[in-house]
């Protein structure tokens, strides 16, 4: 044998051809262990059939086949893994959708903190403050809005102006705009704070103890109200809001901002900066807005506040038209876990960092949740401050929460992330067509899932002309009309009932009969015939403890101040205040209500009303948390869904309305239906249940009449049925009794309704609904 061919015959190796022929007879489609492993062994046996011929088990080649097969297998499936990540359709990690995102210019949001506004509900000083009666303030509790105290006012504003900063005091504010549509003013207290001003407290919220923090509050420059950046030594700012509705309304007092986490600090130092340099904060869970970046001087003190930018396509961090002539600009690039980088300019269109830096940022909890205001209450604020003496003193604030917080929000998840980017980069940082208009809007929260854009402009139309939407979605559309009519209208809704086993019975009742008794029809008709009780004690009035936008809570009282139980804990009138029930309240003789509170008659006055019909939405126990009142987390034990005053009277109860039919009667309904009679259904609001009404005391030919209701006479007397069912020849018929209030105009107006559209108010996300208003009644009765 030559040299040469005993060189390529050497481990196997053959010359370029042989070679070839390898790869020409390779399958490249196999890559798991079973089949290399079989496809290494077939190539074998078929090339080197005279060479190696010896596969049994206990063979040393064989098990280097294995071997060769298990390290293809891994390659394949570390290459094919690495390759998925490289396309956003296919990565499964955060980390690798996140950075192939920000190759399409589009930064995935992170968490949003709950940040709402809480309300001052009662102040007190240390400083010796005299009121216009002359009395000291010092130590005393202020309650806003406080009925039992005729100056609280003058003394809140007295004891607030005693902590505010120079040349400021109530009605001499630091600025002043229109916020959401409230008159907004903005005010700061003299604090003495050396390091950022805050204050934290934790409360429990959806089951979970959370951190919240108290944070300098202001509008300044903004369309909204926002927390000012965390700088040492800030004295911290307060607002003060009117909504023109009155001392009790929610949006009307003094108010300070919150937001769920905790505000981290991180100092770090820059020697020699490269292009772009990158600062890598290694925290979970920072939020999508609270970021700040500060310069420090050589005595790590705070000098420059950086200025944040976002990077969009042509707008990026190397040249960014949002900051205007700032230099000192940085962009917060989002990572996994909601960690950020840091990323500072190229040097040439912005300023590259050098030196100590210090970033403000807040940890926050990252899900989406609720917060409601009987969650957030008796909250305490100890604020130190220099009155105008110079000498320290110390203003004490509680503070509560009037409206529910559902702003917060979980990062964006890898599925938004895919969506999103590509369909931001289509729009290319501008919008322009109708898709842009659908597309853009999305950057702006993940919360935001679909955008809807109608085109509302036509050509030919002149720009100075005024278009009213005849539909009401785009513009609002007010009717004058003198002739408008209303009335009551009873309507008899009929169903038809054809059944073959009891099973059919129990799906119509549930799925036709159930539906048609929780409608607004029927319990239109169970507010107007059926009777509404008279408290037999006309002393029975109500004290509050709490209220909120449509929402109070509190208790009843005697004319001895006396708690008075409900519900089955009692034998009078008040055993029927459920949950669900309707209460009607009155003022106290010469007085009538305003937006929630009791003031003086004035015939003038168009807002003020002489009675309030509330719906009571909880009860806890008896109604008098065993005679103490108020409950351990600071609320009433009852509690309505609209504000009721102190001092208001109950005049009348309406019980609850049941629109569900318990297990036990549908069984009784099916029976009668198998054996064929006819039958009713009443309801009894004394007990507020279903009852049965049968076949020998139904009256079918009559008008309804609550009062043959329970009749057993076996005369055909009892006309109180809501629900009656008659046996026809093969099938049942099902009347159900119905009211509906109907407004109309004979002549100049005509009205369009469409059930299936419906128009959202984008600030709230609710639907609107439109209004009529009977601005005048006509006298003559012949009209």
């Amino acid at each position: 044998m030559t040299t040469t061919s005993r060189q390529n015959n050497l481990l196997l190796n053959q010359d370029w051809k042989r070679i070839y022929q390898t790869f020409k007879n390779a399958d490249f489609k196999s890559y798991d262990f079973e089949n290399l492993r079989r496809v290494i062994i077939n190539y074998l046996r078929e090339s080197y059939p005279e060479d190696f011929n010896d596969y049994i088990e206990s063979s040393e080649y064989l098990a280097l086949i294995d071997a060769i097969a298990f390290v293809g297998q891994s390659l394949a499936f570390r290459i094919d893994l690495a390759s998925r990540e490289n396309f956003i359709e296919l990565a499964e990690t955060k980390e690798s959708v996140l950075r192939l995102a920000r190759l399409l210019s589009y930064n995935a949001k992170r968490n949003v903190a709950a940040t709402g506004l809480l309300k001052f509900d009662t102040v007190s000083t240390t400083e010796n403050i005299l009121d216009s009666n002359g009395k000291n303030l010092a130590g005393q509790i202020i309650i806003w809005n406080d009925p039992t105290n005729p100056n609280w006012f003058e003394q809140f504003v007295l004891v607030l102006n005693s902590a505010m900063s120079d040349n400021t005091e109530f009605g001499r504010s630091q600025g002043n705009s229109v916020i959401q549509g409230i008159n907004t003013e903005q005010y700061r207290f003299r604090s003495v704070f050396d390091d950022v001003p805050l204050f934290n407290f934790s409360k429990t919220v959806a089951s979970r103890r959370m951190t919240f923090e108290i944070v300098s509050t202001s509008f300044l420059g903004q369309e909204a109200i926002y927390e000012e950046a965390p700088l040492p030594g800030r004295e911290m700012g307060f607002v003060y809001r009117q909504d023109g509705q009155g001392s009790n309304s929610a949006n009307t007092g003094f108010f300070l901002l919150i937001k769920q986490g905790s505000l981290e600090v991180t100092d770090f130092v820059i020697d020699t900066p490269s292009s772009n340099e990158v600062v890598s904060v290694d925290l979970a869970n920072i939020n999508n807005d609270d970021v700040w970046l500060y310069s420090l001087d050589s005595q790590s003190r705070v000098t420059d506040e950086w200025t944040r930018v976002s990077s969009l396509i042509g707008n990026n961090i190397a040249y960014n038209s949002i900051a205007g002539n700032q230099r000192n600009i940085y962009n917060v690039i989002t990572k996994s876990e909601d960690r950020i980088d840091l990323v500072f300019s190229d040097g040439v269109y912005g300023n590259l960092p050098k030196g100590s830096f210090r970033t403000y940022y807040r940890s926050s909890i990252g899900q989406s949740y609720v917060i409601s205001p009987s969650e957030m209450r008796g909250i305490s604020l100890s604020l130190p401050y220099a009155n105008k003496q110079g000498v320290s003193q110390n203003l004490s604030l509680t503070l509560s929460l009037k409206t529910t917080i559902s702003n917060a929000s979980a990062s964006e998840d890898i599925e938004s992330v895919r969506s999103r980017a590509p369909a931001i980069y289509y729009t290319q940082n501008r919008m322009v067509t109708a898709e842009d208009y659908q597309l853009a809007p999305l950057t702006s929260s993940q919360d935001i899932v679909k955008v809807k854009a109608v085109n509302r402009a036509s050509s030919g139309v002149s720009r100075n002309f005024d278009i009213i939407d005849a539909s009401g979605k785009y513009s609002n559309v007010n009717v004058f009309a003198d002739d408008g009519l209303i009335y009551k209208e009873d309507r008899e809704t009929v169903l038809s009932l054809k059944y073959s086993n009891r099973l059919d019975i129990i799906n119509f009742v549930r799925r036709h009969v159930e539906p048609l008794l929780k409608s607004k029809e029927v319990y239109n008709f169970y507010l107007t015939k059926y009777e509404k009780i008279l408290f037999t004690d006309s002393g029975t009035s109500w004290n509050q403890i709490t209220g909120d936008v449509n929402n109070s809570s509190g208790y009843f009282v005697d004319a001895f101040n006396s708690l008075l139980k409900v519900g089955t804990y009692t034998n009078n009138t008040l055993k029927y205040l459920t949950t669900g029930a309707l209460v009607k309240f009155t003022p106290p003789p010469g007085k009538a209500f305003r937006f929630g509170t009791i003031v003086d008659t004035d015939v003038n006055d168009p807002f003020q009303t002489t009675s309030i019909w509330t719906k009571i939405i909880k009860i806890t126990g008896d109604g008098t948390n065993a005679g103490r009142g108020v409950l351990s987390n600071g609320l009433g034990p009852i509690m309505f869904n609209d504000v009721v005053p102190s001092t208001a009277i109950a005049t009348r109860i309406v019980p609850r309305f049941v629109s569900n039919i318990p297990d036990s009667l549908e069984a009784q309904i099916v029976n009668l239906v198998v054996a064929g009679a006819n039958f009713g259904l009443r309801f009894d609001y004394v007990s507020s249940t279903w009852k049965i009404v049968t076949a020998s005391n139904l009256n079918l030919q009559g008008l309804f009449n609550n009062g043959s209701a329970g009749e057993s006479s076996n005369t055909n007397l009892d006309a109180s049925w809501i629900v009656a069912f008659v046996k026809e020849v093969d099938r049942y018929t099902i009347r159900l009794r119905s009211l509906d209030y109907v407004f109309g105009s004979l002549k100049q107006n005509r009205f369009f309704f469409d059930s299936n559209q419906k128009t959202y108010d984008s600030r709230t996300g609710k639907s609107i609904k439109d209004q009529i208003k009977i601005l005048r009644f006509n006298t003559d009765s012949s009209l």
